[in-house]
């Protein structure tokens, strides 16, 4: 990790992104006590699907049509890369907790572990996955542990050490998996228009909720 926060990324600045600051004073709105203001806008050369903090938020990992993962340092805004062996566009990036490790999902059906202290080659890769792969998200206490969901509606986990799938888990998730913060007890899924609630260590749905409102699908879940 420090390795990566003392390169030079000048050259893949240039490319990547560029900071806009100074924007605060202009766009700040306030609601119940909170105030929001863009305080910079980092920009890339394709359309980004997906991004994530690292726990200690030094890093933010952007990734999407460019078929790699953009890692940014919040202290410099200078960018490192990771190869292009995506085939397809990139579906979800998350850091492993507590870790300078991260995993990729992709619509060319792959899993990849990566390690943004030496983001110039893939750890690992799992590429025969018979579905489109659409999000994952590790387990925040059992970090060697990720659930993943893919466009078949399946949810599966897959352990670190070994790479290996360990088992189909469940039905319900196609659109976006969330693990429960700090506790990791419970797994929420997105599937059209219905958001399940899964009890991890008893491996059973507990809740399922509607989402009537929505005059389309939910796509995505928040913890």
């Amino acid at each position: 990790m420090d390795s990566f926060l003392s390169h030079d990324g000048g050259e893949g600045r240039d490319l990547y992104g560029t900071l806009k600051p100074g924007l605060t004073e202009h766009k700040t709105e306030s609601s119940k006590g909170f105030s929001f203001g863009e305080v910079g806008c980092i920009r890339t050369r394709n359309k980004v699907t997906c991004c994530h903090f690292s726990s200690d938020g030094k890093l933010l990992a952007s990734a999407g049509h460019d078929k790699k993962v953009v890692l940014w340092s919040m202290d410099t805004l200078k960018t490192e890369t990771t190869p292009e062996e995506h085939q397809y566009f990139i579906t979800d990036v998350r850091f492993r907790p507590n870790s300078s490790q991260l995993a990729t999902a992709s619509f060319d059906k792959s899993l990849r572990l990566w390690d943004a202290a030496n983001p110039s080659y893939c750890l690992n890769a799992y590429t025969g996955h018979p579905n489109h792969v659409i999000s994952l998200d590790f387990h925040p206490k059992k970090n060697d542990l990720f659930y993943f969901c893919d466009s078949n509606n399946e949810i599966r986990y897959w352990n670190i050490n070994p790479f290996t799938c360990a088992c189909v888990s469940k039905q319900g998730g196609s659109a976006q998996v969330r693990f429960q913060p700090i506790s990791g007890h419970v797994l929420a899924a997105a599937s059209n228009k219905v958001v399940s609630i899964f009890d991890v260590e008893t491996d059973r749905q507990t809740h399922a909720f509607q989402v009537y409102r929505h005059q389309t699908a939910a796509r995505s879940v928040r913890t």
